[in-house]
C-alpha cells in the first residue's frame, strides 16, 4: 500500500518480479507481502516520543 504525497490517496503498488511470465487478464497474484502503512509508523513514533517526556 503506497501513499500519493505525504497525506494523499493510498493505492496498491505492484513491482514486476524476476519471472519471465507476465500476468494476463483474470490472472491472480499468489505471493504477497504485508504493507507497512507510513501513517501508522509516524503515529507510533510521535506517541513514543510523547511518552518519553511524560514523568511516571
Amino acid at each position: 500500500i503506497l501513499t500519493s504525497g505525504l497525506l494523499g490517496e493510498q493505492y496498491i503498488g505492484l513491482d514486476a518480479g524476476g519471472g519471465s511470465v507476465k500476468l494476463k487478464a483474470n490472472d491472480r497474484i499468489l505471493i504477497t507481502q504485508d504493507a507497512v502503512v507510513l501513517e501508522n509508523l509516524i503515529g507510533r513514533f510521535l506517541y513514543d516520543k510523547a511518552q518519553e517526556g511524560t514523568p511516571e
